[in-house]
């Protein structure tokens, strides 16, 4: 019994299921240190129904992925393996005369292994890989890719359209409209910093990205949407005087205090995302170098 507990579920193993199917698996098995077949066994339970309590424990939030998961696994197992599991996920974890010990070894595919000395010892931190989205099938990744490359076209196209008429039409020169200007240029920031890089992993299939890049894409990230933000107050303080001192607003509410606003809202944005930022970098990160997401957000 101790030899089928002891089965690895990963790297070319009789239990490794990583495929298309089931993206970004192998690190989390791998992350979360369950790459033996009695970690998932006891978090599963009798059967091997428990999806939710291992989605838990691997950090997956779709419990429909995880339980495709488990439902390979089971596949995966011979109907000896499978009996003897049963009584070991019954309590019976007593030897079997009848315990059919593999004949041959298992010689686990290794080829092109990305990490250095163990299975769970992992040290190159010189770049970072992205993963696709939980549960979305490869098949999908080019349907992904024109979605995302369609927000893009079309939030830079519409906001670039406000800019240019901001500029062109001096009535549109007002306290109100500058606020949506930097809010037009703070969302083209946005998504030129998250969305290209998401179009080339999914269209591409290019999904290495360098180490420090992915932390600066998440400052810049947390960046933008802080001063998304302060915009929106300032919007809030300009209307609260519009409509408590309609009279006063002209002389409360001018293009040089609203410039003025603007302007500090996207130097401040920058104090905590920066902290973030700092210590951050100052970290050390090993792990399996893999985000399982698009783009980097928070490491």
């Amino acid at each position: 019994m101790h030899w089928l507990l002891e089965e690895p579920l990963v790297y070319g193993a009789h239990l490794d299921i990583a495929c298309g199917a089931t993206p970004g698996l192998t690190e989390l098995l791998c992350t979360t240190g369950a790459v033996r077949l009695w970690c998932i066994a006891d978090l599963a339970g009798p059967g091997l129904h428990a999806s939710e309590v291992v989605a838990s424990h691997l950090g997956v939030r779709s419990v429909r992925f995880m339980q495709t998961v488990l439902n390979r696994w089971r596949e995966a197992l011979t109907e000896p393996e499978w009996a003897l599991l049963t009584d070991y996920l019954a309590g019976n974890k007593s030897d079997i005369a009848s315990d059919p010990f593999p004949e041959l070894s298992l010689a686990p595919d290794l080829n092109g292994l990305e990490y250095n000395g163990p299975i769970l010892d992992f040290g190159d931190c010189e770049g970072v890989g992205m993963s696709t989205m939980k549960g979305l099938h490869p098949e999908y990744d080019e349907l992904m890719g024109a979605f995302f490359f369609l927000i893009y076209v079309t939030t830079v196209a519409g906001n670039s359209l406000l800019v240019m008429l901001f500029f062109i039409e001096r009535r549109l020169q007002k306290p109100m409209y500058i606020i949506m200007l930097s809010l037009a240029f703070s969302d083209i920031g946005f998504c030129t910093v998250a969305l290209p890089k998401a179009i080339a992993r999914y269209w591409l299939e290019d999904s290495a990205i360098l180490f420090h890049v992915c932390i600066f894409q998440g400052f810049l990230i947390h960046y933008f949407g802080t001063l998304n933000s302060l915009i929106m107050m300032s919007m809030s303080l300009d209307r609260y005087l519009a409509i408590c001192f309609p009279l006063r607003y002209p002389v409360l509410m001018t293009n040089r205090i609203m410039g003025a606003l603007t302007a500090l809202s996207w130097v401040t944005a920058v104090i905590t995302p920066g902290n973030t930022l700092a210590y951050t970098s100052l970290m050390p990160f090993c792990g399996p170098n893999r985000i399982i997401h698009c783009y980097c957000d928070t490491l």
